[in-house]
């Protein structure tokens, strides 16, 4: 949490209690959520400020966009230790993370420099394959 907090404070922004919510959410969940889950989940927090929040998150670096299926953006904690890619049940919508990544063995195999990438799997999760 602190690093995201030094962040807000490095560029002039005031460390609010609504702030520390919002990330403290991302931070317990472990997983992209739209605005509507963070939403959902704060206590009192209404629906453009967090809009507002996670704009500016964004924008810092300290949350990125995680676009599934092509449909509702979800938002999730940038954190350089732990890189991941998600997989999403074509039929529930649910998301799992995935704790791996190919990008070396890509770098290796085309050696090409690679600054930017996205991985994602669908399928079906086990309840809808049954």
């Amino acid at each position: 949490m602190e690093k995201y907090l030094n962040t807000l404070r490095a560029e002039g922004y005031k460390i609010t209690g609504n702030r520390k919510e919002v990330l403290q959410i991302l931070l317990d969940n472990r997983k992209p959520l739209t605005l509507k889950d963070i939403h959902r989940l704060c206590a009192n927090i209404d629906f453009a400020t967090i809009y507002r929040m996670i704009n500016v998150f964004v924008d810092l670096g300290i949350v990125y966009e995680v676009k599934l299926l092509e449909k509702q953006i979800h938002y999730e904690l940038m954190d350089a230790d732990d890189h991941h890619h998600h997989i999403i049940c074509k039929n529930c919508g649910k998301i799992a993370r995935i704790d791996l990544c190919v990008v070396n063995t890509a770098k290796k195999l085309t050696d090409f420099q690679i600054t930017n990438h996205t991985l994602e799997f669908k399928g079906l999760c086990p309840q809808c394959k049954k």
